[in-house]
């Protein structure tokens, strides 16, 4: 069976209208986007110290081994 290309959803419909007559829509969520999402949060340098550590990570850093052996 074919699939029906020619149907157009109401929902599609108002957001095609609805960026036709606000063409500054799209520039707007463009800019926004790259405000608020597209970010790089590790500084180049802080990531690189981090790996250049020699500082070593618990195994399962919620649990302290040390401490529940004192306890007994």
């Amino acid at each position: 069976m074919a699939k029906n290309t020619k149907y157009v959803s109401s929902t599609t419909e108002f957001i095609q209208s609805l960026l036709k007559n606000n063409p500054q829509m799209i520039q707007k969520q463009a800019e926004l986007r790259r405000a608020w999402w597209d970010k790089n949060f590790t500084e180049v340098a802080h990531e690189e110290k981090l790996l250049q550590t020699d500082l070593m990570t618990p195994d399962y850093p919620y649990f302290n081994y040390a401490n529940a052996k004192n306890k007994n």
